[in-house]
């Protein structure tokens, strides 16, 4: 993790603040197909700042408090929904595991002492956002070992990291 003056500050997605971004855009098919990507440096400017539960909120609450904040954001949520709905389904049809972990969240009191360690709750918006996080890993992966750059293929099995980075797909 990143240290609080990095991870609320300079690394931070606040809104309203530009950021220097290296954007991975990429085309993928009604079916899950990769179609086509492309990186490149941006500068981004976030509009909101959502929590996952907030996000969740509003795509599975109709006429939520959620929705009422952020209209504006609403038809783009979707949209990634709709997307994160085709790449989950292409994962199921791939056999890739779904680890389904338990986290976990400490709970302080006004001291910074302990109090309880309770369970962390998950919805689909942080399911979403790791099948879009999987999809960029999978293009990056590709454009690094079909440009040859065997310093992005590493690992314990590293003829095989290249061999499966190269066909790599979400479908």
């Amino acid at each position: 993790m990143l240290p609080e003056r990095l991870s609320n500050g300079l690394c931070s997605l606040n809104p309203d603040v530009e950021r220097v971004a290296l954007v991975c855009d990429i085309v993928i098919g009604s079916k899950g197909a990769i179609k086509a990507y492309q990186f490149y440096p941006a500068l981004i400017r976030s509009r909101a700042r959502l929590t996952y539960t907030e996000v969740w909120e509003a795509l599975s609450v109709p006429d939520s408090p959620a929705q009422h904040r952020h209209p504006a954001l609403l038809p783009h949520l979707r949209n990634l929904h709709q997307l994160y709905e085709v790449l989950a389904s292409c994962r199921v049809q791939r056999g890739a595991l779904d680890l389904e972990t338990v986290e976990t969240q400490i709970v302080c009191d006004a001291n910074g002492r302990i109090e309880r360690i309770v369970p962390r709750v998950r919805n689909e918006a942080h399911r979403l956002i790791e099948e879009c996080m999987l999809a960029g890993q999978c293009v990056r992966g590709r454009f690094f070992c079909t440009a040859g750059d065997s310093r992005a293929c590493t690992g314990v099995h590293e003829g095989r990291l290249r061999r499966s980075w190269k066909h790599c797909t979400l479908r």
